[in-house]
């Protein structure tokens, strides 16, 4: 299940490269054959370069939101689109090296198509959400680990408990556990604020969004 782009998405982050600021950033389109780019510039927006140009589809295509640097100094990302099962991946960017490595292939057993930021937890694993496949088929909650480089798929979202088609990304708060947001479903219909626990692997629906009183 694909969803038609119309429109150019570029994200960016800012990273402190050899003690010189720098904005880096991925477009959605564009490149050699269209399937998107990384890109750095100043933080004046001057000096842009092309980094990294996704020529192969088996490495992805189409990342819709910004990487992240994570404590290893290096950038992670997603992709849209394709990949080896065509669900996109989650891929890995040494920008000291220029090194681009494919880290995950989504599928739809796991979750696939992924939209939302990947966010790394006071753990040090990534965490994110995939918008489609799962048990369900309405998107997943998962985690990779830098250190042992394994994915795993950790809740299936529902339509009537926890909701469906998770989007954004997820946030830590103070207690340790993370927050995120279901676009639909919950008891109401119209989507979940939920809540996952990492240190039991649980997940719970916070708040039932019903369009009036809470949107």
């Amino acid at each position: 299940m694909y969803k038609t782009l119309t429109y150019l998405v570029m994200a960016l982050l800012s990273i402190n490269c050899l003690a010189q600021p720098e904005l880096w950033g991925t477009t959605n389109n564009g490149g050699s054959i269209g399937s998107g780019t990384i890109f750095k510039l100043d933080t004046a927006g001057n000096n842009y370069s092309l980094e990294y140009d996704w020529q192969l589809l088996s490495d992805g295509k189409r990342p819709l939101c910004k990487m992240i640097q994570a404590t290893n100094e290096k950038l992670y990302g997603v992709t849209f689109q394709d990949g080896a099962n065509f669900g996109g991946v989650l891929f890995e960017y040494d920008f000291t090296t220029g090194t681009y490595i494919k880290k995950h292939d989504f599928s739809d057993p796991t979750g696939s198509l992924p939209e939302g930021e990947l966010m790394q937890a006071s753990n040090g694993k990534l965490y994110g959400l995939a918008g489609f496949g799962g048990t369900y088929n309405l998107g997943v909650l998962f985690e990779y680990d830098l250190t042992t480089s394994t994915y795993s798929n950790l809740i299936d979202f529902d339509l009537p408990i926890l909701g469906g088609g998770p989007h954004g990304k997820l946030i830590e708060a103070p207690n340790g556990k993370l927050y995120g947001l279901n676009s639909h479903g919950g008891t109401l219909g119209f989507g979940t604020l939920f809540e996952f626990d990492i240190s039991t692997g649980t997940a719970n629906t916070i708040i039932n969004l019903d369009s009036i009183s809470s949107g």
